[in-house]
């Protein structure tokens, strides 16, 4: 909803001269270097509407907030010092009283950093008078101006911020709830004149009866939008809106207590609600990288929320400098580029026209190297070649597995067990014999690697076709898609023989883990006759150090988790030479079966956790 059709900006921060941003859209994206000035837009913003703060945290500060190159003209040619911030708006549905449909409002600020005028004018620039007077005009401007809502989003977001959102949030159910009083006082009324009175949104509020049951409906919209909290809720105290807010997500945790990205999903949504119910009001956003602690997958969730939801009822101005949403396309988004060619000139920006051919353009790509997106299109079309190659050796490895596979259970005499890694079938195959179990049973040896993905093809091609005995697919627990799809129940029945589960946990601390994990920890860091070992990624900090200071791994990414390293750990004091000191788990698993010196007398107890389970199976 398009309610600022312009913006002028002269002598505010960056923009050294008067600076005119038109093209203005719905939804507008300002993108450019880092202090390009871009900010400062959504800056201007902010104290125009406010009159008093340049951004969520800063009161305006005329030494800082200044701009600097003309503070050094006004001293060579005693110019007066002032910031001037002017927007043209579009009175759209709403009533101006004298106003014309498109007017500019005009607001300066002295040099004590106080607002001294304030000015409506028509298109051309000139005072719009009625009967020979601005006293009308001013009133009715005042009028237009209280039904905007600008809310300010920074880019970082500290614990005031969410303390500010929670009191927005507040006072707009009050609003929607001193409207439910009202018509409460009212006669006994019929379903057909409650529709008349409400929205259905309003009526389903009532029928909660109680306000924080009314919440809770509030929160649907929140749930089907943010699937990492779908179980949030809202606990608010019954009618005392002078009491604070608290949004408690999933396990009764607040939202302040989660990680920056659970945080930063949530707060469109909150910003989304605020909007809803304050339904009579003109909503604008100024949003300061909207993509702050999103993945890719979910930058790109969030721009297309931006393009076709949030910005249908609101104006919304957005710095980024994700391509996610540089790359949006559609009737109701403006591109902007910022740039700074000087000190003297200060900011400059620029509407980029061509969004349905985005980057044709000189100014599309300078914007384009500015951000880095020319070398990352080189990166991501060098990266996605690549994986297509490493699909297709995947895809043959899988033919190859699935024939030899094939041949084995066509000749099957025994209940057959499938694990994900070449390793886990030599675990089990020793823990069978040392553990004396009596199931009739055989593994799958297979020698070549293969993991869950492979696996989980597996299942899908089997369990379409009847088998004459069972086979029984174990997968590790360390993966969250696997524990999700065949983690929740003891175990799975697919129908035509084909089974499936994921190892057990051993305990609390031990449950999200890969078989290696059933031994005992000192059985588990076991040096072999060249004296390497595996390793658990716990036993380094993020930087990659040991926390014994000894070692120092190159595999980062499973560092600080409950995760075997394997590979690429060196000791600090060898690093020019290299030597990697981690077992293979290949070799570890080898050793166990072999009964290498050293590794005879492991403890197999954990693995009657699985056996219990293909048990369970078998007598299914």
């Amino acid at each position: 909803m398009k309610v600022i059709e312009e913006i002028k900006i002269s002598y505010f921060r960056s923009f050294s001269q008067e600076t005119r941003i038109f093209n203005l859209n719905d939804l507008n994206i300002i993108s450019g270097k880092n202090d390009s000035g871009k900010s400062n837009i959504l800056k201007a913003l902010n104290l125009f509407f406010t009159e008093e703060k340049v951004d969520f945290y800063n009161e305006v500060n005329f030494e800082k907030d200044f701009a600097k190159s003309r503070a050094d003209q006004s001293k060579e040619k005693k110019i007066k010092k002032k910031i001037q911030i002017s927007i043209l708006f579009n009175r759209i549905k709403f009533s101006g009283g004298v106003l014309p449909n498109t007017f500019w409002v005009e607001k300066e600020w002295d040099k004590d950093g106080i607002l001294i005028n304030r000015k409506t004018k028509d298109y051309s620039g000139h005072l719009i008078y009625h009967n020979s007077s601005t006293t009308k005009v001013e009133a009715s401007t005042t009028s237009f101006l209280k039904k905007i809502h600008f809310l300010y989003i920074p880019a970082i977001k500290d614990n005031s911020f969410f303390d500010y959102l929670k009191k927005e949030y507040q006072q707009s159910l009050g609003v929607k709830m001193s409207k439910l009083t009202q018509v409460d006082k009212k006669q006994k009324l019929t379903l057909k004149e409650w529709m008349e009175q409400l929205s259905a949104g309003d009526i389903t509020d009532l029928l909660g009866q109680k306000i924080d049951s009314e919440a809770d409906g509030m929160m649907k919209h929140f749930v089907t939008n943010t699937r990492e909290l779908s179980e949030s809720n809202f606990n608010i105290p019954e009618l005392d809106f002078s009491k604070v807010l608290e949004v408690v997500t999933e396990n009764e945790i607040p939202l302040t207590s989660r990680g920056d990205g659970i945080q930063a999903k949530f707060i469109p949504q909150i910003l989304n609600e605020i909007t809803r119910n304050k339904s009579a009001d003109i909503v604008i956003w100024g949003f300061e990288e909207p993509e702050n602690s999103y993945e890719y997958a979910n930058a790109q969730l969030l721009a297309d929320k931006f393009k076709n939801e949030y910005s249908i009822d609101k104006q919304i101005f957005v710095t980024s400098h994700a391509f996610n949403f540089i790359s949006l396309k559609g009737d109701n988004i403006s591109l902007f580029r910022a740039w700074k060619e000087n000190f003297e000139e200060g900011t400059k920006i620029k509407y980029i026209a061509n969004q349905e051919k985005l980057f044709d353009s000189d100014d599309s790509i300078r914007l384009k190297e500015e951000l880095g997106i020319i070398q990352l299109n080189q990166e991501l079309e060098e990266f996605f070649k690549n994986r297509e190659k490493e699909r297709e050796v995947e895809l043959e490895s899988y033919r190859c597995k699935s024939e030899e596979l094939n041949t084995q259970i066509t000749n099957l005499t025994k209940p057959l067990i499938i694990t994900e890694g070449k390793t886990d079938w030599k675990h089990l195959k020793k823990a069978h014999i040392v553990l004396g179990i009596g199931l009739d049973i055989e593994f799958w040896e297979y020698i070549n690697d293969m993991g869950y993905t492979s696996l989980d093809k597996m299942i899908e091609e089997y369990q379409k076709i009847s088998h004459s005995k069972k086979i029984i697919f174990i997968f590790d627990s360390d993966q969250n898609l696997m524990n999700e799809k065949y983690g929740r129940e003891k175990f799975n029945i697919h129908g035509n023989n084909i089974y499936s589960f994921c190892i057990p946990k051993i305990s609390d601390e031990l449950e999200k883990i890969s078989i290696e994990f059933y031994y005992q920890d000192n059985e588990l860091k076991t040096y072999d006759k060249e004296n390497r070992r595996l390793f658990v990624g716990n036993e380094f900090f993020k930087s990659g150090n040991s926390l014994s200071g000894e070692y120092q791994t190159q595999i980062k990414n499973k560092c600080e988790t409950l995760t075997i390293i394997d590979e690429k750990v060196f000791l600090k004091e060898d690093l020019a030479n290299l030597h990697s000191k981690a077992l293979s788990k290949n070799t570890f698993a080898e050793n166990i079966l072999n009964e290498t010196n050293g590794f005879e007398n492991f403890n197999f107890e954990n693995f009657n956790l699985i056996f219990n389970v293909i048990n369970d199976i078998l007598k299914d």
